[in-house]
């Protein structure tokens, strides 16, 4: 039985450390990116939080949290819109 591949005719490309040293930055900033924006959803979550909780007891300044909250959620959410879209222009992926 033949197989339809040829698996001698092709060699794969060499690689350096330079390849594999960028491969690894890129790895870094991508996780990087990532606990960035993991990290200011829960603190805004945290926000949100503190904002219902003293909604009872001074609901002014709950609202000050809350609708603070609310945008920095939209804002966060623009960008990983944006991160999302650019993702091959940032990460090289």
């Amino acid at each position: 039985m033949t197989t339809p591949y040829h698996f001698d005719a092709h060699t794969p490309p060499r690689l350096t450390a330079s390849m594999l040293r960028r491969e690894l930055e890129r790895r870094r900033a991508r996780r990087q990116a990532l606990l960035l924006y993991a990290a200011a959803v829960a603190s805004i979550l945290a926000g949100a939080l503190v904002g219902l909780w003293l909604l009872p007891l001074v609901p002014r300044l709950a609202l000050v949290f809350l609708s603070s909250a609310g945008l920095a959620l939209l804002s966060c959410g623009a960008g990983g819109v944006l991160l999302y879209y650019k993702r091959k222009e940032l990460f090289l992926t």
